[in-house]
């Protein structure tokens, strides 16, 4: 997601976006969609947004990784805005305590870089750039026994945002990016045990801002993004491990940058909002999506389902234990970053409206905690301020 952003502030097209304050309050009512889907038999489960303790840092895309003792490692990002600088720096949350501990910094700062928890439990951190026009090819892994990070196999290509799938066999499976002059089609794989990288098939069409999604059966399925133009993908493929190679599958209904994708407990990947059209010129509200398809692995093919209530990019979106996505925050347009947060009821096919995050905030990081707590953070607040601040969702017990 974070390439789109950088995309629009090249373009001129983010400016309005970004530079106008203000959030939704958190005390306002929380929106239910109207989607045209039947109710869901599942009534809203209470819960509540509570804020923690600060990161260290304002973080705007650096990465966020569960580790195996529960702690998350935040990693990198932009310190305060996209212009205020780059971060080494790394720190962990203890969700016993809640509390942030610095650890080691990384060999390099990176903002826009992905991070993957290896099956031996270390973190590989790959690409991402110094600068939004100075992608990087090296990577590096961090050890939760040591808090140190020691570099590793760098890349055949430098790579700004690119997507990142741990495999069934162990390997990285990382693809597309920016190249600091465009997207990519190559892709390429990491090898744990050599710590060395091979090149695999190329992406039938060059992605950044695209998703990736771990399927069931082993394969990757990889859609939307913004290719050269910049001109907006409808388009997926998939990616067959076995064979090294990539495939064409459905085409979504619309174009998508800057959207999500969830797999959901049955299989099938949910992919909601993000931008659709052209990318060159100024963004309208009509180009910021609220609807949702879904894929289905047998057919190979996309259904619409409930839209969101609120349109929305730049946001995260995270599968709950009971089955649920909690889609929260992003981007608008004429109102500034965010705070309304939706759950999407597989079964029903419909949303359920929930309590507003405490900040508004765009293009943060979320991740599922043991507990089965959500833990949000950073971002960019009003005003493009990188934000330091961390939310928890949880249910109520």
């Amino acid at each position: 997601m974070g390439s789109i952003r950088r995309m629009l502030r090249a373009t001129g097209a983010i400016g309005a976006l970004v530079l106008i304050g203000g959030c939704a309050a958190p005390s306002q009512s929380p929106s239910v969609s109207t989607s045209s889907a039947s109710p869901s038999s599942t009534s809203p489960t209470p819960l509540a947004w509570v804020l923690v303790a600060d990161m260290n840092h304002a973080r705007v895309e650096g990465t966020a990784t569960v580790l195996p003792n529960g702690a998350v490692l935040v990693a990198g990002g932009f310190g305060n805005g996209l212009a205020e600088g780059v971060l080494a720096a790394a720190e962990l949350y203890d969700p016993e305590s809640h509390t942030w501990a610095a650890t080691g910094s990384m060999l390099e700062a990176r903002g826009g870089a992905v991070a993957t928890l290896l099956t031996d439990g270390t973190v590989l951190m790959v690409g991402g750039g110094q600068t939004p026009v100075e992608p990087l090819a090296s990577a590096e892994l961090y050890d939760p026994a040591t808090g140190a990070w020691v570099a590793t196999g760098a890349m055949g290509q430098v790579r700004l945002g690119p997507t990142a799938t741990l495999l069934a066999n162990g390997k990285v499976l990382v693809a597309g990016g920016d190249s600091g002059s465009g997207p990519l089609a190559s892709a390429e794989l990491y090898d744990p045990v050599s710590h060395a990288w091979a090149a695999t098939g190329s992406m039938l069409e060059a992605r950044g801002g695209a998703t990736a999604t771990l399927l069931a059966d082993g394969k990757v399925l990889v859609a939307g993004g913004t290719s050269t133009g910049p001109v907006g993908l409808a388009s997926a493929e998939l990616y067959d491990p076995e064979a090294g190679t990539w495939s064409a599958t459905g085409s979504m209904g619309v174009v998508r940058a800057g959207h999500t994708a969830t797999r959901l407990n049955d299989g099938r990947v949910l992919v909601a909002g993000g931008i659709s059209g052209g990318f060159s010129g100024d963004l309208t509200p009509s180009d910021i999506l609220a609807t949702v398809e879904i894929f289905d692995v047998s057919s190979g093919s996309w259904t619409p389902s409930g839209s969101m209530a609120t349109p929305r990019f730049n946001f995260t979106a995270t599968l709950l234990a009971n089955g649920m996505v909690l889609v929260a925050a992003g981007d608008t347009l004429g109102s500034g970053p965010l705070s309304g947060a939706e759950l999407f009821d597989p079964g029903a096919g419909s949303w359920i409206g929930t309590e507003p995050m405490i900040e508004g905030r765009a293009a943060q990081l979320a991740v599922l905690l043991q507990s089965g707590g959500v833990l949000v953070l950073g971002g960019e607040g009003p005003g493009a301020a990188g934000l330091k601040s961390v939310e928890i969702y949880d249910l109520a017990q």
